[in-house]
């Protein structure tokens, strides 16, 4: 539940000119006219950007070249938060952790992200660009010899991401081919690289779509949703190269995101079943040219911006 009440802030500006030579610096600091309230049904603050603007700001500028500025806002500990460095139409962002370490390096030019993002945990280790190994799945009901890889996992929304696709995951999402012939996934510029060992993760403008991959998309059961209380359960069916695949769609989890269960049936009876895997897109697709294509399975749930890619094989 957000909680709104009403409460203003008032800017303090002070200038201070050093006699260092053409720099002027700005320091701004806020101060709280009234008192914000903590309301413990939500767990809040009684406005949200409370938390976010009660830091202070410092603005260096160069008398001698006023397109070429620094500024600097601080956590409330002092330690520097955020670095923004402009010199004409280029400008460089900065993200720092609390304990001063480097977080986030953004590059632009004319407002525009130029090359890759850069990420690093708070121990210092890069993050993203990075390169995730597929792992075996077992702990799911398998009658078959299909072997069941997971390529990608983002869930928890409360750690820092190396990719933050959030409520966009798949609603802006698309699984294409690149310039180069790569199999990606992209959401803006968030971009996976599936590999046949696993998957290439990278934010920024290095990697863009060329042709789209036509999948088979499921979400959420509007007809349930529509009836709310009738439990309206809706089976699909697909011909694939590994058996028939059944989607069976119940209610949604969101206004945007289904519980959809899905059974490999092959010829023999036998099957491989993944239970409540929420909003699914699927597809064949031969990464390593055998001329044997493998199932890829995109299980989504776009209000959480979560996000996990599987990779079948015979």
């Amino acid at each position: 539940m957000k909680c709104n009440f009403p409460f203003f802030i008032v800017f303090f500006l002070s200038s201070y000119n050093f006699s260092l030579g053409q720099i002027d610096t700005t320091f701004i600091t806020p101060k709280y006219v009234g008192t914000p309230v903590f309301d413990n049904d939500c767990g809040c603050y009684n406005d949200t950007t409370y938390q976010q603007v009660n830091d202070s700001m410092q603005i260096i500028t160069y008398k001698d070249d006023t397109s070429k500025h620094v500024k600097k806002r601080f956590y409330k500990n002092g330690q520097l938060w955020i670095q923004n460095t402009k010199n004409s139409a280029y400008k460089e962002t900065l993200f720092f952790h609390k304990n001063g370490k480097l977080a986030v390096k953004k590059e632009f030019e004319n407002d525009e992200l130029i090359g890759q993002v850069r990420k690093y945990d708070s121990l210092g280790r890069q993050v993203l660009p990075a390169f995730v190994s597929q792992k075996r799945v077992w702990n799911i009901w398998n009658q078959t010899d299909l072997k069941v890889y997971l390529l990608y996992e983002q869930t928890d929304i409360s750690q820092l991401r190396s990719l933050d696709f959030r409520e966009g995951v798949y609603g802006y999402g698309s699984i294409c081919e690149s310039i180069t012939g790569k199999f990606i996934f992209k959401e803006g510029n968030e971009t996976i690289i599936i590999k046949e060992n696993g998957a290439s993760l990278y934010e920024g403008t290095v990697y863009k779509c060329k042709k789209i991959l036509e999948t088979e998309r499921i979400a959420a059961n509007y007809d349930w949703e529509k009836r709310r209380n009738i439990l309206s359960k809706e089976q699909t069916t697909y011909l694939t190269s590994f058996g028939k695949l059944v989607v069976d769609s119940k209610q949604p989890k969101c206004l945007d995101t289904g519980t959809n269960s899905v059974k490999i049936i092959q010829e023999d009876g036998k099957f491989l079943f993944f239970k409540d895997i929420s909003n699914i897109s699927f597809l064949e697709y031969d990464i390593d040219k055998d001329g044997k294509e493998e199932l890829y399975i995109f299980s989504y749930e776009t209000c959480m911006g979560y996000l996990k890619i599987y990779r079948i094989t015979n």
